[in-house]
């Protein structure tokens, strides 16, 4: 096992989907914590769908924006399912493993990870892959989390470790990849999590009032906006508090609802095809500029007035895939948001983490 590495912030981790899904991401984080160690900050630039072609070119605006100390990389398991040669991953791989050092920044790699029964012609084709990623890892001297292996010798002991997709890794898979990077910065003797229990993230705002959207009063505009009011009456206003209290089967949307994300405000409020306002107070002991982290399906975000977020889709992926900066007022702050049936936000001085 190699020596301990030190962790250079932010870690970035780059891949397809089952690094969008961020569970695995958390459990790092946590494993830190609960070993009483300062937790990294990280930043989740996994995209569903990406080749190592697709991964290069979204490189500069998803990666090097963050100014990553260390990247951890996870490709290949779209290459196999499109077919993508080893070669051509190879070049590709290789490409951005010489674009992150160049940057001055640590690469992790990790091996493809295994497919399931569902998709075996291109399971046929990731043991290539996965040994194309020990190829540059050696090549560059990088340290290598072997979650190829680590998964087929879970699988030999009678885990299950993927959805019923036979894709995305399950909530064992996902610990199989924390335990893969933490082996690879030379940690086996942090422990990953192994029943799920996250706290609400940092900032999270709360307590809300939520109305169903009427689709004549779409697109919604300023004057509407500025007559939302936190201590609005009426029967068509549902106070809401976050978390929500109904556990959730899936692990990923239970992972989501223990973190503050809203979930299912059809259920708790209305059925509303055109979706939902929310208006709640940020509370300021003086004038200070603020980071808001958003996620989920949040459309607009107005603070005192001002709209801050003007998305014609939902703002997916994890809590702070995308934020903005705010400039709060002393005492009283409302915001006012319009999202579809799931939404994220939440306050925080910065970005760090």
């Amino acid at each position: 096992m190699p020596a301990a590495l030190p962790i250079a912030e932010p870690v970035v981790f780059f891949g397809s989907s089952s690094v969008e899904m961020g569970t695995f991401i958390l459990l790092f984080k946590r494993a830190f914590g609960d070993a009483g160690e300062p937790v990294p900050r990280c930043r989740n630039a996994g995209v569903g769908g990406d080749t190592v072609a697709k991964m290069l070119a979204r490189f500069e605006r998803d990666v090097l924006a963050h100014r990553p100390g260390t990247v951890v990389v996870y490709p290949g398991m779209n290459d196999a399912h499109q077919d993508v040669s080893p070669a051509d991953f190879e070049r590709g791989l290789e490409t951005i493993v010489r674009r992150i050092v160049d940057a001055g920044a640590k690469v992790v790699m990790l091996t493809t990870g295994n497919l399931g029964q569902k998709l075996a012609e291109a399971q046929a084709r990731v043991p290539a892959l996965a040994e194309v990623c020990r190829t540059v890892a050696r090549r560059f001297d990088l340290p290598l989390g072997d979650t190829n292996q680590l998964q087929l010798e879970a699988m030999a002991a009678g885990k299950t470790i993927r959805i019923l997709d036979d894709i995305h890794p399950n909530w064992e898979g996902q610990r199989i990849m924390c335990r893969a990077v933490l082996d690879a910065i030379g940690r086996p003797d942090l422990k990953v999590l192994e029943t799920m229990s996250f706290e609400l993230m940092p900032g999270l705002i709360r307590t809300w009032r939520i109305r169903p959207v009427k689709t004549e009063e779409l697109p919604l505009d300023a004057a509407r906006i500025a007559s939302e009011r936190i201590d609005a009456k009426g029967d068509a206003w549902t106070p809401y508090r976050l978390p929500e209290p109904n556990p959730w089967d899936y692990y990923q949307r239970e992972q989501l609802r223990q973190l503050g994300f809203a979930m299912r405000l059809g259920s708790y409020v209305a059925p509303s095809p055109a979706g939902f306002v929310g208006v709640a107070t940020i509370e300021s002991p003086k004038a200070r500029s603020a980071c808001l982290n958003t996620g989920a399906d949040l459309r607009g975000i107005w603070v005192n007035g001002e709209r801050l977020l003007d998305e014609p889709r939902p703002v997916l992926g994890e809590a702070g895939r995308l934020r903005l900066l705010v400039r709060l007022r002393a005492g009283a702050n409302t915001v006012v948001i319009q999202s579809g049936d799931s939404f994220f936000l939440s306050v925080t001085d910065d970005d760090r983490w």
